[in-house]
């Protein structure tokens, strides 16, 4: 087996190397033994960036393993490259495992923010049988050790890096990592900083909008049908919104100060994009409350002849704007 990340397309063999070439490099292994082959050498050929921000003449660029149903084995990572020559990096470092969900540049430190999804781990458990004519407890010997594969549920958490692009060649500052907050599932986010000392990460950009609600019901007294409720709104899946605040007071040692959800729960919903203006961040979210039907209001006759009362509705009320303070 290689032991090299590598996405082959061709290869071929040359007295004793296999010529190995990819979209990202070419790949020279030596097999004179077959059970432990030996990368000799390795050209780079190309690179991906998934994310870039200008720091004066240079460029900072971003990749990461895109691929959430496998991957390709490439480990994210961060490039500092010349504005005037992008595709020859002067040096590069390695990211936490993960999705890169957030990039910003203050000075010239760079501020990565990455996503890793919940997973899943197998496990043993023994559990206790009873066997046939025993008693399940008993001092007779009548239980038996059964062992299960049970599978665990691993949290997603999000990791975030400082790493210094003063030099030609990035250096990691510090990083802090948290569970993932509740109802973030990998949404692009972006970095606001109130003050030097604190950095704020929140959803980029804001929430759908709402649409018009459909529900199965009589259109006369002998058709049934669907058709929209006119004037009926309903929220949906609006989306949520997370502040989630870093203290980077010591670059070396940041700390999660505070995680703030704002989360769509059928009132709360339809979130703008978030504006800083000095130490606040200002943005409005909608709020809808829930009508019951006028009893006395207009009613609909079913196929059976029978009064039926209106359903209820979502409605929605004021947008409500929110700021954070640092």
């Amino acid at each position: 087996m290689i032991r090299h990340a590598m996405q082959p397309r061709r290869a071929t063999v040359v007295d004793d190397r296999i010529v190995s070439v990819s979209g990202r490099e070419l790949l020279a292994v030596e097999f004179t033994d077959r059970d432990a082959p030996t990368v000799t050498a390795t050209l780079p050929l190309g690179f991906r960036v998934d994310r870039v921000t200008r720091l004066g003449d240079r460029l900072v660029e971003v990749a990461y393993d895109a691929d959430q149903f496998g991957g390709t084995g490439f480990a994210p990572e961060l490039r500092l490259a010349s504005a005037s020559a992008p595709d020859a990096a002067t040096g590069r470092i390695d990211l936490p495992p993960g999705q890169v969900v957030g990039l910003a540049v203050r000075g010239s430190v760079a501020h990565v923010l990455q996503f890793e999804g919940d997973t899943w781990r197998t496990e043993e458990r023994i559990d206790w049988k009873e066997e046939a004519g025993g008693t399940a407890g008993g001092s007779d010997g009548t239980r038996v050790a059964v062992t299960n594969q049970v599978s665990v549920l691993v949290p997603g958490r999000l990791h975030a890096s400082l790493v210094d692009c003063s030099g030609p060649a990035p250096a990691r500052i510090g990083s802090v990592s948290l569970a993932r907050p509740t109802n973030y599932w990998g949404s692009a986010m972006s970095a606001f900083f109130p003050s030097d000392a604190t950095v704020v990460w929140t959803e980029t950009g804001g929430g759908t909008s709402g649409y018009p609600w459909w529900y199965w019901g009589p259109m006369t007294d002998a058709a049934v049908g669907i058709r929209p409720a006119l004037g009926i709104w309903w929220p949906g899946i609006q989306g949520n919104r997370h502040l989630i605040a870093l203290d980077i007071a010591e670059p070396g040692d940041p700390v999660v100060a505070s995680v703030t959800p704002f989360e769509n729960n059928g009132s709360i919903h339809s979130f703008s994009a978030v504006a800083r203006a000095g130490t606040r961040l200002h943005f409005s979210n909608r709020h809808s409350v829930w009508k019951n039907p006028d009893p006395e209001g207009d009613r609909v006759i079913d196929t059976d002849a029978t009064w039926i009362a209106p359903p209820g509705s979502w409605q929605p009320e004021i947008y409500e704007t929110r700021f954070l303070l640092d």
